[in-house]
């Protein structure tokens, strides 16, 4: 049975509360002599004792790596996704111009399948699923650049 690290030495003031006295053959800090900075009596270098484990978790959540937060894409992983989200959008935006904004600035579709590449994945992706959506911010869209193109 593994000795204790620390024992209680008892008080010789009235009063005042016992302090943990390292037991002989330790070093301080309560380490067994001889025992390489960082290991832990009774386990694997760098393993926490089983008494040190956060209170609430179970050992096997205890041993579970930790969740890693979901990397952003690559650069070019970016640039292709935005690049077929475009390609998806373009005629879409291309159609609704020519039926419904024939005075629409020239260039529109390019230019407006561009300003919509700047939202947000999710926000694209609800655009395409949204015709409603879409023609909502292409309503926008265009407001916008007839009001910057000269007249």
């Amino acid at each position: 049975m593994p000795q204790p690290l620390f024992q209680m030495m008892p008080s010789p003031y009235p009063g005042y509360m016992p302090m943990p006295m390292p037991m002989p053959g330790t070093m301080p800090g309560g380490m067994p002599a001889g025992m390489p900075p960082g290991a832990i009596p009774g386990g694997l270098p760098g393993q926490m004792p089983m008494g040190m484990m956060p209170q609430g978790m179970s050992p096997q959540q205890f041993m579970q790596p930790p969740m890693m937060a979901p990397q952003a894409p690559a650069p070019q992983q970016l640039g292709n996704e935005k690049e077929e989200l475009g390609e998806q959008l373009y005629p879409k935006i291309e159609e609704m111009i020519v039926h419904e904004y024939p005075d629409a600035p020239e260039n529109s579709p390019s230019k407006i399948t561009g300003m919509l590449l700047e939202l947000n994945r999710d926000e694209i992706l609800g655009l395409l699923s949204d015709p409603e959506k879409l023609h909502a911010k292409l309503s926008e869209a265009i407001d916008l650049l007839k009001s910057q193109t000269p007249q």
